[in-house]
């Protein structure tokens, strides 16, 4: 069941790389960039010790959602699925760790593989805005 899930999202994320990255380029905001891979390495490195950690991935990601949502940059709103998929994982994931009561390695290895392309999408958007930013007069 979770690799069915794992394999319709990375379905949905793939168009959404190519929406992201096509988009005009407006400011990068460095404080985002940080963001987005603190989060990262918080959600990799706490999957093994999940106890808060649901409640905190779930509090930085809206956080972070609204950060990059409330750019005066129309191709921020197509980050908005990016997100609904980050917090449908991060809510599946949950939903398995509590009926089973621990993740197998499999699980874990699957839902990585997940949230990191997720990340990537967003990593890959505000690198295209430090890009932009960079070569901007």
């Amino acid at each position: 069941m979770l690799s069915r899930l794992v394999f319709r999202r990375h379905i949905l994320i793939v168009p959404l790389v190519f929406l992201v990255t096509g988009c005009t380029a407006p400011l990068y905001d460095e404080q985002t960039d940080k963001e987005i891979t603190a989060l990262q390495r918080e959600v990799d490195s706490r999957l093994a010790a999940l106890s808060d950690f649901y409640d905190k991935a779930d509090s930085d990601l809206v956080i972070l959602r609204t950060r990059m949502l409330a750019s005066a940059d129309p191709s921020a709103a197509k980050l908005a699925p990016v997100f609904d998929n980050l917090a449908a994982s991060i809510a599946d994931l949950r939903k398995v760790h509590e009926a089973q009561g621990r993740l197998g390695a499999t699980a874990l290895v699957a839902i990585r593989n997940q949230l990191n392309a997720q990340f990537s999408i967003l990593l890959t958007y505000e690198l295209a805005l430090k890009k932009g930013a960079a070569s901007a007069p």
